[in-house]
């Protein structure tokens, strides 16, 4: 469902994902990064087959990225039980947008979440960049004139960053990246 500035919520619909079981070590053979959505730390046995997967991926050195997906989410589970659970899991890279951001208490200081990188996305405006050990950097979006539809912008997003830090560039030009791959996918639904 698009609002009038082409922002979208969506109505989820889990259905038979949330039966996956039985992980295997082979499902992460060739992967550089497993990227998680919150949707899959929740209900068992997915949610136990994630944090089985987690777990392997740290062993092999692996990046680990998870996606804060929704706020809502976030507010049925509880932030502070939801922070725990991402300290645990310890993810490499932890994406989130600015709602969820606030959903969570405004607490993603990356050592509170266990993660090398934090970014908190707000959507046309600019991305924050925290990196441990780092003052947070702002990294500007692009511009899109006549924006209808930004379905797909957030999961763009993340594969141009999550693609461009497997290739070795820096979280700041990886976030760069991260805007661009947003604008492409923007501009195609709207064009």
């Amino acid at each position: 469902m698009l609002d009038h500035a082409g922002e979208r919520t969506m109505l989820t619909d889990r259905g038979a994902c949330t039966r996956l079981d039985h992980p295997d070590r082979s499902w992460l053979d060739g992967l550089s990064t497993l990227h998680v959505p919150l949707y899959s730390l929740m209900g068992d046995p997915l949610a136990r087959t994630t944090a089985t997967l987690i777990e392997w991926a740290h062993e092999r050195g692996i990046a680990v990225s998870i996606d804060a997906s929704s706020a809502s989410m976030i507010d049925d589970f509880g932030a502070d039980s939801l922070l725990e659970r991402f300290a645990e899991l310890r993810p490499t890279v932890f994406l989130c947008n600015a709602m969820e951001a606030a959903a969570l208490g405004d607490e993603i200081d990356p050592a509170r979440i266990g993660a090398h990188l934090t970014v908190v996305k707000h959507g046309p405006g600019p991305a924050v960049v925290m990196q441990l050990g780092h003052a947070p950097v702002e990294v500007p979006a692009l511009t899109i004139d006549n924006v209808r539809d930004t379905t797909g912008a957030g999961d763009a997003f993340a594969a141009g960053l999550l693609v461009a830090l497997a290739s070795g560039s820096t979280p700041v030009a990886a976030t760069m990246l991260g805007h661009h791959s947003a604008a492409r996918a923007i501009s195609a639904a709207s064009g």
